[in-house]
């Protein structure tokens, strides 16, 4: 369901945030300069796809980290999941002790019809990414995930604001059907991909479930860090062969049969 924002909603929006001492006056003096009513939009990125990988990634989604760096983490979270926020902290600590040049983090969206406010945030996270790029995104995801006990419609919006987007344009793109369709499409990868649950991530097309410890994720990480540097290709393509080589490699593993059904134990009855 597409989130809309009448002129009315807008209006009572504006007044809470007043009263919450954020203020519509300061929110529109913190707006970037402009030459007309409009704010400026954010510098366009440049554009990148690998989309043909097992694990589609692109210049769409939100990415923390270089273009070039031989370690892709995507997750598939779940802003309204207690274990999707635990991996966030986690992850944390994993981009310090890699930085931007050896990783790069991609969120995809799968929120889970069992939390009602989980797609509606995904929605309002795509605005942030659409509208103030992957920085914006970020810090707006920091906020959710700190406050995640409180994913209200006021609360996008003054989350909104704090991670540097206007709330006119926050509220004029809520409901423009490429942001949702975005999400949707994130959920259509990740159910393609065998996600069922959240967190789910991916290490160059490795598998990783759940709330990943950073014990294990560096494991995962320096096992593959060598095979991604040892290839002898564009630094911009490594992604695209690990993961592929990673997926069949996975695929062509043979996993363990399902435990079978323990028989009901018959008692001779007695004659």
């Amino acid at each position: 369901m597409v989130m809309t924002i009448t002129r009315r909603r807008f209006a009572q929006l504006a007044a809470w945030l007043a009263v919450s001492g954020l203020g519509l006056q300061r929110a529109l003096a913190d707006s970037p300069p402009t030459s007309s009513a409009q704010p400026s939009a954010p510098a366009q990125p440049v554009r990148w796809s690998d989309a043909s990988a097992p694990i589609p990634v692109t210049s769409d989604d939100p990415m923390w980290g270089e273009r070039a760096a031989p370690i892709t983490l995507v997750v598939y979270g779940n802003y309204q999941c207690p274990f999707t926020r635990k991996l966030s902290e986690t992850l944390e600590d994993v981009k310090k002790k890699y930085g931007p040049k050896k990783l790069r983090v991609i969120w995809k969206h799968n929120p889970l019809d069992m939390h009602k406010r989980a797609k509606p945030a995904a929605i309002a996270a795509e605005v942030m990414r659409a509208k103030g790029g992957g920085r914006a995104f970020f810090a707006w995801t920091k906020l959710a995930f700190d406050n995640q006990k409180d994913l209200s419609d006021p609360n996008f919006a003054a989350w909104a604001l704090q991670s540097g987007v206007p709330l006119k344009v926050f509220s004029d793109t809520l409901g423009k059907p490429s942001i949702a369709s975005k999400v949707a499409r994130d959920m259509a990868e990740a159910k393609a991909a065998g996600v069922r649950g959240t967190p789910h991530s991916f290490i160059n097309g490795i598998s990783a479930t759940g709330a990943q410890t950073l014990e294990k994720l560096v494991a995962l990480i320096d096992d593959e860090l060598p095979k991604a540097l040892a290839l002898k290709v564009n630094p911009d393509r490594v992604y695209l062969h690990r993961c592929n080589a990673n997926v069949q490699l996975t695929a062509a593993t043979p996993q363990p049969p399902p435990p079978r059904p323990r028989q009901p134990i018959l008692k001779k009855s007695g004659g």
